[in-house]
């Protein structure tokens, strides 16, 4: 499955299911992290990013999972838009142009769409960990202990995560955060 984005791919559950990107062994164990824009929370293999810029136009991508929070409340995710992971020689960049999400309470009927159009950019510390930075909009579920909590994210956020898709810094920075299971409750 996200958060990355979506589990078209690389994105978990986390929206990383929900956003995403089928690039193998770009991730590690992010995709039950995020769901970012692209759903995030991916953890890069050793030497990826000293390749050249990833030319390729943006990939349609569009599906649906359930999420279910930790306050009890179960949810459907559905999107639909455009996702790439982008390599240099700096690092990765997951890009969601035109990416949305409705998010459905399946017992109320409530939904909420959401435009998730950020970007994700794990980088790997020294310490083996990776800090994630998320601008724009991204849809995000918790890492581990928390992964049944769904946030939608917008401004400039971090955290980090250890190589097993555990939190160590939760999201920190100038951004606003959303509790959707909540909203939605």
């Amino acid at each position: 499955m996200i958060v990355t984005k979506i589990r078209a791919g690389l994105c978990g559950r986390n929206l990383m299911e929900l956003c995403c990107f089928d690039q193998g062994d770009v991730m590690k164990t992010w995709g039950k992290s995020v769901l970012g824009s692209v759903a995030a929370g991916a953890l890069l293999t050793a030497g990826l990013g000293v390749g050249p810029a990833v030319a390729a136009p943006p990939t349609p991508v569009g599906g649906s999972f359930p999420f279910e929070c930790a306050n009890g409340t179960s949810l459907e995710v559905t999107y639909s838009g455009k996702e790439k992971a982008v390599i240099n020689k700096s690092g990765v960049k997951f890009l969601s142009p035109g990416l949305k999400a409705t998010v459905t309470n399946v017992d109320t009927g409530e939904s909420a769409t959401y435009t998730i159009t950020g970007t994700l950019r794990p980088e790997e510390l020294d310490d083996g960990n990776t800090l994630v930075r998320a601008t724009g909009r991204n849809l995000l579920s918790r890492p581990n202990p928390n992964p049944n909590e769904l946030y939608l994210i917008s401004g400039n956020v971090t955290f980090v995560v250890d190589a097993n898709g555990a939190e160590v810094e939760p999201f920190s920075g100038p951004g606003r955060v959303v509790d959707v299971c909540e909203e939605l409750s």
